[in-house]
């Protein structure tokens, strides 16, 4: 068994906040348990591990994990790498971890393929009026835009906050 510290972390925010301060191999027990079913019912923890996903997608960090013990799960620790970056949006906190996956799978589509049918394969919805409802958030935030040719689109301050 292995003791570990339960870090103050519990948002998206105190997440990038930690991570914009962060030197080279520090680290953070950003969860304890079993966090695919723990963030199923919390809106918080899933968007702090999503955000963790995405820093170690950008290399900023490494996600890492170790078992605690059969009943309390394990560590879910997020350490600094000294490389990589957190995009942008992030920092400012203009867009979340959820926006940008969204704003990379409609920037990085087939231009035959609509939004709403990649926006619904990743809510691992059938409904198209969840998928059009995301864009339309994304929409009033500024960071796509319908395109009489190609539907919707990545606006060009989208693309930056994604850097």
């Amino acid at each position: 068994m292995i003791e570990t510290f339960r870090s103050d972390l519990r948002t998206e925010r105190d997440f990038i906040e930690w991570a914009s301060r962060a030197a080279y191999g520090d680290f953070c027990v950003y969860h304890e348990g079993h966090l695919s079913a723990d963030r199923v019912n919390n809106k918080d923890l899933d968007g702090l591990a999503n955000t963790v996903a995405l820093l170690a997608v950008t290399q900023f960090v490494h996600s890492t994990q170790a078992r605690i013990d059969e009943v309390r799960g394990r560590a879910y620790m997020a350490t600094r790498s000294g490389r990589g970056y957190v995009p942008q949006g992030l920092l400012s906190g203009k867009i979340t971890s959820g926006d940008y996956q969204f704003l990379a799978a409609i920037a990085d589509k087939d231009r035959g393929i609509s939004a709403v049918r990649i926006i619904r394969g990743l809510l691992g919805e059938g409904a198209d009026q969840n998928a059009i409802r995301v864009l339309d958030q994304l929409a009033e935030k500024g960071l796509v835009a319908r395109d009489t040719v190609y539907g919707w689109e990545v606006t060009t301050e989208a693309r930056l906050l994604m850097t």
